[in-house]
């Protein structure tokens, strides 16, 4: 994994290194020689500027990071608020994989992602697509049935009876006319991989190595080449009506997923027959603050999942409550980001706060969450407070009601540990 080095990435004149999002701080301060005409046109969607009082600038940034292109060739990068060990990970588990991956911006920039651990956006993709290819290679390569009319000297398939007949009439009784079935590796998903690991081979990231791509392209090589001749437009055409409609045998399904990890590696380099994988690709933007809720209720429903528990999202679904207010006609929709049930019954409500300082505001909330929905047990989950390392929990009481709530602080400078704490986090929660 490499380690951020802004000599890599060509920044403006004035800016010294990553600005922070939804930051004014020292951090964000751009010196007097900076430009503010290099700036996109649309920069305003994330970031404003202000003077400084000395010659500078302040950029006051929004909840987006990413990469924002400039008019000089230059790169401005905007990185997450709190600590990230790996981005691509988070990114990947939040679900952004299928989603906001389209640009912005029409410039390429270095690499889509900027932290102090960093890997480019497409190699999450590639990263991703390898270790599908492991999984096709434990469960067998997709084989499919072909017929062809053969005549050999023993009975291998259904014989012709008329045409044998004719054979043995002429002295020919060896001579077996019979329609032989086989199965066969060259299809067209299987050479589709192939060629989309041959275009990869050769290709340099920053995190992927090239004997881990040449070791998934060796499982592939019973399987004859594409070929050169074909229309690529209608093989990729094939390919995604196939995993659209599910195309392929049950047994198989396992094949959708590289499948379509192909398809956008290969749609998003835009690349043909006859070119070669760019190494550049296109910026994106993203909300931090949506993504962690979204990774947040992705790692909850897989743990609780297990444990014979549903997880829903509290917003736009019938998880929802709607709060109607006594002293007036409003009525307010609860929406938690997240509602835990139990068959039927919704048992504990979570409130993913990407915040390292809870408002009385968030407190009156939850509370409010869990008394009208009438569960066990609320908690929040948000983001250490600087300078804490590593995740913990803590609980409020409520005790005019006898009441207690927790928040669990999600440490995303080292994922393996804090989502470890978490699990066992949600096991005292619901009693497990």
């Amino acid at each position: 994994m490499s380690v951020l080095d802004t000599r890599e990435i060509d920044l403006p004149e004035g800016v010294s290194g990553p600005l922070i999002e939804n930051s004014s701080g020292d951090q964000n301060r751009l010196g007097p020689e900076f430009n503010p005409g290099v700036l996109p046109d649309n920069y305003q969607n994330y970031l404003t500027l202000e003077l400084d009082g000395r010659g500078g600038y302040v950029a006051n940034t929004g909840p987006y990071v990413g990469i924002i292109p400039c008019k000089d060739d230059t790169f401005l990068p905007i990185k997450p608020k709190t600590e990230i060990s790996n981005l691509t990970y988070f990114l990947r588990e939040s679900g952004r994989m299928a989603h906001e991956l389209d640009s912005p911006f029409d410039e390429d920039v270095p690499y889509q992602t900027i932290v102090d651990k960093l890997t480019g956006m497409h190699e999450l993709f590639i990263r991703q697509l390898l270790n599908q290819l492991d999984r096709v290679k434990r469960n067998g390569l997709l084989k499919e049935r072909v017929s062809e009319d053969v005549v050999l000297p023993r009975v291998e398939g259904r014989v012709n009876a008329r045409n044998y007949a004719r054979n043995v009439y002429r002295g020919r009784a060896r001579a077996i006319p019979q329609t032989k079935s086989t199965q066969t590796v060259n299809n067209l998903p299987n050479q589709f991989l192939k060629f989309t690991l041959r275009k990869l081979v050769d290709a340099h990231f920053v995190d992927i190595e090239q004997d881990e791509i040449a070791h998934r392209l060796d499982y592939f090589r019973p399987v004859k080449s594409l070929d050169r001749s074909v229309d690529f437009r209608e093989v990729k055409d094939v390919i995604r009506r196939a995993v659209e409609e599910r195309d392929l045998p049950p047994s198989r399904s396992y094949y959708l997923a590289p499948l379509q990890l192909a398809l956008l590696i290969i749609d998003q380099a835009d690349i043909t027959l006859d070119e070669e994988v760019e190494d550049e690709f296109q910026s994106f933007m993203f909300k931090m603050h949506e993504a962690f809720e979204d990774y947040i209720r992705n790692i909850v429903g897989d743990h609780l999942d297990e444990r014979g528990y549903n997880v829903f999202n509290g917003e736009g679904t019938s998880h929802s409550i709607d709060l109607y207010d006594s002293r007036s006609t409003d009525v307010r929709k609860l929406e938690p980001d997240i509602v835990i049930s139990k068959g039927t019954k919704d048992v504990g409500v979570i409130d993913v706060k990407y915040k390292d300082e809870l408002s009385n505001n968030d407190h009156y909330q939850l509370w409010t969450y869990k008394r009208q929905y009438d569960v066990d047990y609320a908690a929040f989950i948000s983001i250490p407070q600087p300078p804490q390392q590593g995740a913990r929990k803590e609980y409020y009481n409520r005790k005019k009601f006898d009441e207690k709530i927790s928040n669990f602080r999600f440490w995303m400078g080292d994922f393996e540990e804090s989502e470890t704490a978490l699990f066992g986090f949600l096991d005292e929660l619901i009693g497990y």
